[in-house]
């Protein structure tokens, strides 16, 4: 079962980051670099968890809810996943 739940986490998040619109946003280099690091990885993650590689522990499954939940709040913008607030 935590098989399939961190397969569709890990398409969800990798689906939305590639689906992001920036709707005229500034392009930044190493935000697209981590934009594409985290859809390749997520991706990857839940290709080798379908294909039988690897087994998916509940904790992970927990990992990938909590980014999911933070890359679909955020719209798919990775730079606002990114941002911290200092303040």
């Amino acid at each position: 079962m935590t098989d399939l739940i961190s397969i569709m986490l890990s398409a969800s998040i990798c689906w939305r980051i590639v689906a992001y619109r920036p709707n005229g946003a500034q392009y930044r280099p190493l935000i697209s670099v981590a934009a594409y690091l985290l859809a390749m990885g997520a991706g990857c993650y839940g290709l080798s968890v379908a294909l039988g590689v690897e087994q998916a522990s509940p904790f992970v499954v927990v990992v990938l809810a909590l980014i999911a939940a933070i890359v679909w709040r955020a719209g798919g913008n990775v730079a606002s996943v990114l941002r911290v607030d200092w303040r």
